[in-house]
């Protein structure tokens, strides 16, 4: 095998042992989106699995809801405040797994990695 050859495999091998690396990192990454001024906020690891929700006590009242208001709704506002911060949660994951691929890679786009 020619010297380029062996130096293209050397360099496939660091590169498969730096993306196992953030792979590890990932796993143990949280990253939490908030709604409602942080009163909802829902935490994701760094491969989007749901870790936690949090709903903190009056977080409908710091809505700007009353309490006549807060009394009569139905589940959906919850709901909504829910998703807001999990796809908040979401885009800094997002973010998150693309920074630490282009590091990995060296700012390499390599197709379909970060797809």
């Amino acid at each position: 095998m020619s010297n380029n050859m062996q130096d293209m495999m050397r360099q496939a091998q660091v590169l498969q042992k730096k993306m196992e690396e953030v792979q590890k990192r990932l796993d143990v990454t949280e990253i939490t989106g908030y709604a409602a001024g942080g009163d909802v906020s829902v935490t994701l690891s760094g491969k989007m699995n749901g870790r936690d929700v949090c709903i903190k006590e009056g977080a409908l009242k710091a809505c700007g809801l009353s309490e006549e208001a807060i009394s009569s709704m139905n589940a959906s506002v919850l709901e909504d405040l829910i998703l807001a911060a999990l796809n908040d949660a979401r885009t800094k994951v997002e973010a998150h797994v693309q920074q630490e691929m282009q590091s990995a890679t060296g700012g390499m786009n390599i197709p379909g990695l970060m797809g």
